[in-house]
């Protein structure tokens, strides 16, 4: 989908031939992706080969992957006073301004 979005803008009408341009240029692009990943998997695949040789090792490079995607996830998590406002139910659901409710003598309150 994306290639097909981006391709015609790389394709030059006026020399002819734009099915054979597109094909090659998306042939390119294939080629270069194939590349690519067999490089990354073949790269970890000796890496982890390489390192997994110790249980030790392996033992702490496993602590520290999972220290680590513990790390990303608190840096992704929204703050902690929007999570207790919102379960105070002063902001929206969709966040931003805060909700106004009426109250049981017909006033907005907040």
């Amino acid at each position: 989908m994306f290639l097909m979005a981006v391709l015609p803008q790389f394709v030059d009408r006026e020399a002819g031939g734009v099915v054979a341009q597109m094909l090659a240029l998306g042939l390119a692009g294939a080629l270069l992706q194939l590349t690519s990943d067999s490089t990354w998997g073949l790269t970890a695949s000796a890496a982890r080969t390489r390192l997994g040789r110790s249980p030790r090792r392996l033992t702490h490079l496993t602590r520290a992957g999972g220290a680590t995607m513990i790390g990303l996830g608190i840096t992704a998590a929204p703050p902690v006073d929007r999570i207790s406002s919102r379960l105070r139910g002063r902001t929206s659901p969709r966040g931003g301004l805060p909700s106004r409710r009426r109250s049981s003598a017909g006033r907005r309150t907040r």
